[in-house]
């Protein structure tokens, strides 16, 4: 029988809404149930191309506990008790994508207070983000079909323009993830604002940009 991809009794470290921790340690399914604060983290993932700069984003698996089918970061995921977010951040991004980083390669970008709500969940985080910039080909990760349903591409000034209006469509490039961890062959997809991870705070619109100056890019 195989293992959830969000086993329920997985251990939260509780923090307060500051981020300090509280020294109590709850259930995955209790915290989500109670809207607990708790630790996590967020790497946004960049590519270069003879086309210019993009963003490297994953589309949430239909078996995730929150937000599933939903357009998110790259790699994103809850710290282990005691558990340094660059080093979750290698361990997730080796779990989710089969990307193999090493921590100095993730550049910190700042913290985010999230809140939000499901039918049947509350989701309160506080979050380390932190950037790179992809070091192999996209053909060449291998995610994990429980946590990744296809790996999306858009360009960064695409994406930066959507998230100012909301309301038009982005194009972008959409690689669907096969049974085997393996790729299926990349397609043109549209998508809007109900594609992706909802935010309250305009978060796609701030989160790549100070990424992208986090590695050192000079934006208009």
């Amino acid at each position: 029988m195989s293992l959830p991809v969000d086993p329920p009794d997985e251990l939260f470290e509780l923090v307060d809404a500051h981020g300090q921790p509280t020294g109590q340690r709850k259930q995955r399914a209790a915290v989500h149930r109670e809207g607990d604060w708790h630790r996590a983290f967020h790497l946004w993932l960049f590519a270069q191309t003879a086309s210019g700069l993009h963003v490297l984003l994953q589309q949430r698996s239909l078996g995730k506990d929150t937000e599933p089918g939903k357009i998110d970061v790259a790699v994103g995921g809850h710290a282990r008790p005691g558990e340094d977010a660059r080093y979750g951040l290698v361990r997730e991004a080796a779990e989710e994508l089969g990307l193999q980083l090493q921590p100095d390669q993730l550049h910190y970008v700042g913290i985010r207070r999230m809140e939000r709500r499901g039918s049947s969940w509350i989701d309160r985080e506080i979050q380390e983000i932190y950037a790179t910039l992809l070091p192999v080909p996209i053909e060449q990760l291998r995610p994990d079909p429980r946590e990744v349903a296809a790996l999306v591409l858009v360009s960064f000034a695409a994406l930066r323009a959507w998230s100012r209006s909301r309301d038009e469509m982005i194009t972008s490039q959409y690689w669907p993830v096969c049974p085997d961890h393996t790729l299926g062959m990349p397609m043109a997809v549209e998508l809007d604002h109900h594609s992706f991870v909802p935010v309250t705070d305009q978060y796609w619109q701030w989160g790549p940009e100070r990424a992208a100056q986090a590695l050192g890019f000079r934006l208009p």
